[in-house]
């Protein structure tokens, strides 16, 4: 149980997260001719390879790049390559990358080098798959960000993408939106352990065995009220601002390092300190330091760090900020301030203690 008793509630005052960073640094992804982010739809950070899915109107390319920032490769091309993609999934043993085409319904297979490989149509359903990891050499663990009855499913499949299993399924349904993908980050694959998240949901589950088993239940940082009931609800999206109007967060991302587990939700975090069994449930405040970027919303982890995006404009209006508050950058902060234009993109490596 996460509650009273050992979550302390720190919503209702200042927190300033950037405290607690231990240690920081930051990447600048590299653009050329070959490269050229506009809006970047979605990030996998596999190792020492960042994948990036960048959307554009009807457009989507695929980028590799090193997590220092250096584009190593494109994977594959749209129109002549694939149609329309805004997921993927990233196969780290066998080097492979899965290419989500929501418009052919198809997976398009590549190695990390953008060689081609090979596409198939796993099921129609395809564009209704939120997220997936690979566990094993024949086993990913993904689900649904739309269903029928409003909840999310989870589903495992074998290395073709074929469902295989399914984990608190239901038949997705496309008369009614149901739950929409509220959470970006619901999967965390960390040391042997997978903690799983859902949008209207007060309980992590761990998937061990093949099955969901309760690891957490949330009662501090709820996402419902005691009672509510989500059955026959006609419009999730109403319900999530009227929630959120109370004070009561879908949960939006999961990660976990060696120290800490974190678990997002709207404009607050509970961060759950594994070593002294202790947390803070707390709205992060954007405090500035001289010498520290502050963090913004994780998007992954690499190693024990826990990684962030900002778009130029983002961290000009920082700087900016800190100006008006008589503020000078120094160390690392005044370097990158150096080196940031509004058209770039930027990973921030975050360690915490």
């Amino acid at each position: 149980m996460l509650d009273g008793t050992n979550v302390t509630d720190k919503t209702r005052e200042n927190f300033d997260l950037s405290a607690w960073v231990k240690d920081w640094d930051f990447a600048v992804l590299e653009q050329n001719d070959s490269c050229q982010l506009s809006k970047i739809r979605q990030i996998k950070i596999v190792g020492e390879d960042v994948f990036v899915v960048n959307v554009e109107e009807l457009r989507s390319d695929i980028y590799r790049f090193t997590t220092a920032g250096q584009f190593r490769n494109r994977i594959g091309r749209p129109v002549s390559g694939y149609g329309f993609v805004t997921n993927t999934v990233i196969d780290s043993l066998n080097r492979k990358i899965y290419l989500l085409d929501i418009f052919e319904s198809s997976v398009h297979l590549y190695d990390y080098e953008g060689k081609y490989l090979r596409s198939y149509r796993p099921y129609p359903l395809l564009q209704y798959v939120a997220d997936a990891v690979c566990l094993g050499d024949n086993e990913i663990l993904g689900y649904y960000g739309i269903t029928r009855d409003h909840r999310l499913a989870y589903f495992t499949a074998d290395s073709l993408l074929l469902v295989k299993d399914t984990l608190s399924y239901y038949e997705v349904g496309s008369g009614n939106p149901g739950v929409f993908n509220f959470s970006q980050n619901a999967i965390s694959h960390y040391d042997g352990r997978v903690l799983l998240i859902r949008p209207f949901c007060d309980t992590i589950f761990e998937y061990r065995d093949r099955c969901l088993r309760p690891a957490f239940i949330t009662e501090t940082g709820a996402s419902l009220p005691v009672g509510y009931q989500l059955e026959n609800v006609p419009d999730c999206i109403g319900v999530k601002s009227e929630l959120e109007a109370k004070g009561y967060f879908p949960k939006s991302g999961i990660f976990e390092t060696d120290s800490h587990i974190w678990v997002g939700g709207g404009a607050n975090r509970l961060m759950y300190d594994k070593q002294e069994g202790r947390g803070i449930y707390f709205r992060d405040s954007l405090c500035c330091h001289p010498d520290v970027f502050p963090p913004l919303d994780f998007i992954g982890r690499k190693g024990e760090f826990l990684v962030a995006l900002a778009s130029g404009g983002e961290i000009l209006e920082i700087r900016e900020a800190m100006k008006r508050q008589g503020m000078e950058p120094d160390g690392k902060l005044k370097e990158l301030f150096g080196k940031v234009g509004e058209e770039d993109y930027v990973l921030f490596f975050y360690l915490f203690g």
